[in-house]
């Protein structure tokens, strides 16, 4: 009996999770708004400092180019928290937060210690309801946060990129454009 109900229990998360997927990818309007990239840092900071229980977070910025972003901040902000608690979760040690700005746009570079993805987990690991490891879903994922974080960067004209390390270790890079003047002024 006990097993009914815990299969029961496993089942309403299981739909919670996907009627949260439904909910977003159903978003019409984002609540997109213009932010420079030392607010995005600054508010990127915040998150990692929020987190950064037993200073497993290595943050480090490099902000060589200014430009605006027109995203919706909660939204990348859960994006990136999605990538970064995977990664916080996989991680021997440590992970390491990169946020870099290019003559383009922003750069956040995700690394972890782990032993990095396999070669199924790269070519599938974005895909609703991946999970890689089947006993990932007995501690409660089930193959959505990749797949949300990267609907999100598509939806700010962005890009998710999963990877492994140079040395070792699983990487994840998430690129959003700056807004360019023209798309400014629109907006406006």
């Amino acid at each position: 009996m006990n097993d009914i109900i815990n299969a029961e229990k496993d089942i309403e998360k299981y739909l919670e999770k996907i009627m949260f997927l439904v909910q977003t990818k159903k978003l019409e309007q984002l609540n997109k708004k213009l932010i420079s990239t030392k607010d995005f840092a600054d508010s990127l900071k915040k998150i990692i400092h929020t987190f950064n229980k037993g200073n497993k977070i290595d943050l480090t910025f490099s902000l060589q180019y200014d430009g605006n972003l027109l995203i919706d901040l909660e939204l990348v902000n859960r994006a990136i928290l999605n990538v970064l608690m995977n990664a916080i979760e996989h991680a021997k040690e440590k992970v390491i937060l990169n946020l870099q700005t290019t003559q383009i746009g922003i750069e956040i570079t995700i690394c972890d210690d782990s032993s990095g993805f396999d070669e199924k987990t790269l070519q599938h690991a974005t895909e609703f309801l991946y999970r890689g490891d089947n006993s990932r879903e007995r501690n409660g994922h089930f193959g959505i946060g990749l797949t949300f974080a990267k609907e999100v960067m598509m939806k700010h004209e962005g890009e998710l990129v999963i990877m492994n390390g140079n040395h070792s270790g699983a990487m994840v890079l998430l690129k959003i454009p700056f807004v360019s003047f023209e798309k400014n002024l629109k907006n406006n």
